[in-house]
Parts: C-alpha cells; structure tokens; sequence
C-alpha cells in the first residue's frame, strides 16, 4: 500500500473513532455515522473547548481540525481508545503541532464568553462564597481569580484548585503575573 492511500485509510479510521466517541456521547448531530467531517469537526471542538476560526466554513482545513480537538481530547483525558499506528501518528502530530501555540487575547475573550466558564465560576462562588479571600471584603464585585494566569496555564483553566475568589480591587492589584494563593489565608 503507498503512503498516500495508507493516510487516507488512517484518516478514515480516525473519523470511525471520531463517530463512535460522539455516538456514545449521544450527541446533539441527528445521525453521527452520515454526518458531514466539517459537523463532526464544530462538535468535537465545542467538546474540547476550542474554537474554530470558521466553524461553519465547508473550505476550512477540516482535517486539522479534526485531528486537533481528537488530540486535545486525548490529552485531557476524555477520550480513550487504542489506535492502529497510523491514526496515532496523525492525532500526535496534531498534538505537537498545537501545544506550541500561544495563548492569545481571542481565546480569552472566547473562553471567558463560554458557558462552560459561567457554569464553572459559579461553582466556585457557591464553594467560596461571596468573600475577597484576600481583604475579605463582601460588597461589590467579585472576580473569580485564576491563581496560576490563563496565559501560561491554560491547561487549568478550569481547574478548581486553580481558583479563589477576589474582590475587584485585590483581583486588578494581583494581577496576571502573580500566582499568590489567598486561600491559605480562610
């Protein structure tokens, strides 16, 4: 078999896994298995929690998409399957590929707007209650604090270990470059 066909096959092998994941996911596409790449690649993104620049784009790179979130997803955790040889050089290829990137003002923006990050601070509200963990103040706005900055962790970002709530003053004085835990302090 040439190198060609050997990638086509392997990509197709990705894409069976792709839809077994999703399938057993139970996810919001009507019939996974006759789904189009560039669908299957919009719903593992939102399940990876990246976004795509053109989502909707039937010309965008599909398969780096693809590949990308499959890798994200693997790393996290969430998906967990043995592959042949060939897939697994296509999804750790994409995995290099993206852990080099920067994490930039777009992807904050995005994340911050998510509602995976609402759900998520508030929980932390409910477990810290509404107290600057820092100065104690209870009046005004609070912020949910990343401990260790988004920017060179982003891997945490939704981390509960990561989190402490801080009223707005303590939160801008902080800063992103200081990763002080205030919760040693309750």
């Amino acid at each position: 078999m040439n190198k060609k066909r050997r990638e086509q096959q392997a990509w197709l092998d990705l894409l069976e896994h792709v839809r077994k994941f999703l399938i057993r996911l139970d996810f919001k596409i009507d019939d996974v298995r006759t789904a189009a790449p560039n669908q299957l690649a919009v719903e593992l993104e939102e399940i990876a929690g990246i976004k795509s620049p053109k989502p909707n784009d039937p010309w965008s790179r599909t398969k780096s998409r693809i590949r990308k979130a499959v890798a994200i997803l693997v790393q996290q955790g969430q998906l967990k399957t043995k592959f042949d040889r060939s897939v697994e050089k296509l999804v750790t290829k994409a995995a290099k590929r993206g852990s080099s990137k920067r994490v930039h003002e777009g992807m904050l923006r995005e994340f911050y707007k998510s509602y995976a990050w609402r759900k998520f601070r508030y929980q932390v509200l409910l477990h810290h209650g509404r107290k600057c963990l820092c100065c104690g103040q209870t009046k005004g706005m609070m912020h949910v604090d990343h401990i260790k900055p988004l920017r060179k962790y982003w891997e945490l970002r939704l981390e509960f270990s990561n989190m402490q709530v801080l009223c707005d003053v303590c939160n801008h004085g902080k800063g992103s470059w200081d990763e002080t835990d205030f919760r040693a302090h309750e």
